[in-house]
Parts: C-alpha cells; sequence; structure tokens
C-alpha cells in the first residue's frame, strides 16, 4: 500500500499489507505461560489490537500460533522450538486477505453509515466468521438496514483507493474529518493514518487493501441492540461468496 513514507521502525505489515514474507533475524527470545516466544527485526505478522485478530504464518517451518506487543517488542508466540539467526517470516495469505477484505469493509461501512446516515461507529470486532460493527443509533429496521447496505455497495463499485500515510501527532487537529478514538497511552512516533479517497480517513495499523472493489461485495447479515446502539453483523468479500454457497 502507498502513502507518505512509512514512520519510523514500522512494521513491514504496516508498510505493505500484501508483502506475504520476509527474510529477518531474530533479536530476542522467551517464554510465557509456558508458551515459547521469539521477537523479530522485523515483521510481516500483524500483532492482535484494533478489534483485528493476529496473523498466523511460519518463522522456517515452525507455525506461528499468534502475535501479541508486550510493551515495545513484537512477540511470536510458537508451536515448536524457536529458531535462531536469519529467517524468513510466511504469512498464512488466505487468512490475511480475509480479514483485509473484512476490516477495509469496516472502514468503509463506518464511514458511509456515520456521513450519510448520522450513525456514528463504536466499536468493531473482526471474527472468524462474522464482524461487526456498533452503530450509535438505537434501532434500525428494514428500511434502513436495505439503504445502508445499498449506499456501501455504490462505493464498492466505485473503486476508491485505499492508502496509507503517516503524520507527526500534533498534526492530527489540522486534518479535517479524520476519525480516531485517540492514540494509546505511551505512544510515540507518527501516527498511521488509512485513506479511503474522498471518502474517510482513519487513524489505524490493521491490514487494508488496495481499493474498495477488492472488497468484492458486503452483506448486513444481522441486527441486535447492545449498550443503547446496534450491532450490526456483516460479511465481505470471499467470505460471502462461501456462505452463498
Amino acid at each position: 500500500m502507498t502513502g507518505s513514507g512509512p514512520g519510523a521502525g514500522s512494521p513491514a505489515y504496516e508498510r505493505n499489507s500484501y508483502l506475504e514474507s520476509l527474510e529477518t533475524d531474530v533479536v530476542g527470545a522467551g517464554e510465557e505461560e509456558g508458551r515459547p516466544y521469539v521477537v523479530l527485526a522485523d515483521t510481516v505478522l500483524y500483532a492482535e489490537g484494533g478489534g483485528q485478530p493476529a496473523d498466523r504464518g511460519w518463522i522456517g517451518e515452525v507455525e506461528v500460533t499468534e502475535v501479541r506487543r508486550a510493551g515495545r517488542e513484537l512477540r511470536h508466540y510458537l508451536a515448536g522450538t524457536p529458531p535462531t539467526g536469519r529467517v524468513v517470516v510466511r504469512v498464512d495469505w488466505p487468512r490475511r486477505f480475509d480479514h483485509m477484505q473484512q476490516h477495509t469493509a469496516q472502514h468503509l461501512l463506518t464511514a458511509v453509515a456515520q456521513d450519510r446516515f448520522g450513525w456514528p461507529t463504536t466499536a468493531f470486532h473482526l471474527g472468524p466468521d462474522l464482524s461487526d460493527v456498533e452503530l450509535d443509533v438505537p434501532s434500525l429496521g428494514p428500511s434502513r438496514i436495505d439503504a445502508l447496505e445499498d449506499a456501501v455497495a455504490a462505493e464498492v463499485g466505485a473503486a476508491r483507493a485505499v492508502a496509507v500515510r503517516w503524520v507527526a501527532p500534533d498534526s492530527l487537529a489540522e486534518l479535517p474529518g479524520l476519525r480516531t478514538r485517540g492514540l494509546p497511552e505511551g505512544f510515540a512516533g507518527d501516527v498511521r493514518l488509512v485513506e479511503i479517497a474522498g471518502l474517510d480517513l482513519n487513524t489505524c495499523g490493521g491490514t487494508h487493501l488496495r481499493s474498495t472493489a477488492e472488497i468484492e461485495a458486503l452483506k448486513l447479515v444481522g441486527v441486535e441492540s447492545m449498550r443503547g446502539g446496534t450491532r450490526v453483523h456483516f460479511v465481505a468479500g470471499g467470505r460471502l461468496r462461501r456462505r452463498l454457497g
């Protein structure tokens, strides 16, 4: 994905969501609750956060079952003996691309729901079968759901470019229309922004597509009341095709 220069020290998955493998070095190792882990100089494996699950993959031939942040470290938890030295880290690409489709669909759904209908998103969760957003609206009937789905479909078909860029934290207030829940406590360095051209600008560390066209399609499959708002469940892309099959 392209944008203004990557933030200093940002991992490979933030610089290029389409990178499937990387040669790098093991720079640390340890064990947590009986699970071995390694820390790499760089990685293509996304660490869990922002509603998106961690990637899975392999370091050499050893399976990576989870990736989590611990301070400034990205710990890769392993199902086997930790490797050492120079290694190749690979991502489970079909699973990663599915997450890219669902997460980009969420950004699009959030932008359309807020800007066209006045329903801000208060939470997001990317699950293994369904994803959901919580909208700040007491209820949504069938006609409103249909209108929201149709509006999202039009933006998928518009093939809007999706790009990443980094800005200094003190520049955020100057960006009109920026959607953000604020920066994590102790955050340092430039802030990563994901932009859907002409539609959305969001602080986000997740992995995303290059175009809304790659979402393929989005279907809203259910609603439920939640904390005074409405949780909307959705599927997009390959998940939708598999669900229909």
